[in-house]
């Protein structure tokens, strides 16, 4: 009973784990409270290179379909919070705007402009901008590739007068053919930003997904929902830093990302999810401003990668062993006592597999925790770790960084004690 209750609370501490990090690549600005936005405007979707020209369609068509859908599980997902859509031909139209769709929905010079046209026109406490930064299908070929396989057939017995046996044992070689084939990629790529009644952004995220053979509309319900589960971990205050009244201050220099240096959205998930594993630090004040004191330690460093790669895998085949026949007889020993006898015959076969595309998110970092003091490198860090995503990823690297900024500043409080 002990053991299983041991077991019990291990599965518990895995799962907290698994689910402990964000889906995508969120940023969020923990100085503004989410909880008191209660009546917030939602934009039907654009796409990131015409922010302005709103997938805004008529009922029955796919991008109608995905703004509602957006809308009803924001409602759904995130109680004490009211959503109200911008889009044609729907209720919501006279309820938000009373009948002036387009008042809303042209280019404005600054989101702090737009923010006010919103305050204005609905008393809104923030306004949230999906856009799709891709979605479309990639077509990948697998080219037409030949084996050439050895296969067996044989007989087992088993439970016989003599024991168990393998005979018949035969072997051939066939010749196999992987058919070329034509791969339908989804690939679906959504960033959002959530912003106040002044324009200032709260919350942005971004999140893909890349996989063969996915109906649009699934995989589009597939990142709304992780959006929803993070948007809900937000609300929770799950990445609230924690005050912490402690004697050493560790502040943040420059830390740079050559490979994410020009997409803005996925370069400030990384600085937050930095400082955000920060808080895994013990006994120490982080300072994430320039304050009044300077602080006694400064991270700084490089993400080297931080980068989904592909990687090919070529057409291959299986080898399945097939049951042809199974027999049960009896047969009786000298004592005359029943025993079953088993026979079974296998014939190997061969299955074919077209080349696919995989994917590994790649983060790698050179890292230091710098003495202010005396400008000294005083832990050095290089580290690497690959996932299903780069966030999750660059986590787990901080978090190994981070264990030996532990080890560095414990045993500094030893000595200095």
């Amino acid at each position: 009973m002990q053991m299983k209750k041991i077991a019990a609370s291990l599965a518990v501490c895995l799962a907290a784990h698994a689910c402990a990090f964000a889906h995508g690549n969120l940023w969020y600005d923990w100085n503004i409270d989410f909880k008191p936005l209660k009546k917030i405007v939602l934009y039907p979707f654009a796409n990131t290179e015409a922010p302005d020209s709103f997938l805004d369609t008529g009922e029955g068509t796919e991008a109608f379909a995905e703004n509602n859908r957006l809308w009803e599980r924001l409602n759904k997902k995130l109680g004490g919070h009211n959503f109200l859509r911008l889009s044609k031909g729907i209720f919501e139209e006279g309820r938000v705007l009373r009948g002036d769709y387009s008042a809303l929905m042209h280019p404005y010079e600054s989101e702090t402009a737009r923010a006010k046209a919103i305050a204005d026109a609905t008393m809104a406490d923030a306004y949230l901008l999906p856009r799709f930064r891709e979605n479309w299908v990639r077509v990948d070929h697998s080219p037409e590739t030949h084996f050439d396989v050895t296969l067996r057939s044989w007989t087992e017995e088993t439970g016989g007068p003599n024991g168990s046996r393998t005979y018949n044992q035969r072997s051939w070689t066939e010749h196999f053919v992987v058919p070329a084939q034509d791969l339908y990629c989804r690939i679906m790529d959504i960033e959002y930003e959530l912003l106040s009644d002044k324009g200032d952004k709260i919350v942005t995220y971004e999140n893909s997904d890349r996989r063969y053979n996915m109906a649009e509309k699934d995989m589009f319900k597939d990142l709304t929902e992780e959006f929803l589960d993070d948007l809900k971990r937000v609300k929770g205050g799950k990445f609230k830093p924690k005050e912490k009244n402690a004697a050493i201050r560790v502040g943040f220099g420059e830390i740079s990302a050559p490979t994410v240096a020009n997409d803005e959205e996925r370069l400030r998930a990384l600085t937050f999810a930095i400082r955000d594993e920060a808080k895994r630090l013990d006994d120490v004040k982080l300072e994430y401003e320039n304050g009044a004191a300077a602080p006694h330690y400064l991270i700084s460093g490089t993400v080297d990668h931080y980068e989904l790669r592909p990687y090919w895998h070529d057409p291959y085949i299986t080898v399945n062993n097939n049951l042809v026949s199974s027999k049960e007889s009896k047969w009786y020993d000298r004592s005359g006592k029943e025993h079953k006898m088993y026979t079974n015959t296998y014939r190997q076969s061969i299955t074919g597999h077209h080349g696919y595309y995989s994917y590994t998110a790649i983060v790698s970092a050179n890292l230091n925790l710098i003495d202010t003091r005396t400008g000294a490198t005083v832990v050095s860090y290089q580290g690497n770790d690959d996932d299903d995503k780069e966030i999750d990823a660059c986590r787990h690297v901080m978090r190994d960084f981070y264990k030996k900024v532990n080890k560095y500043l414990k045993e500094s409080r030893k000595t200095s004690a």
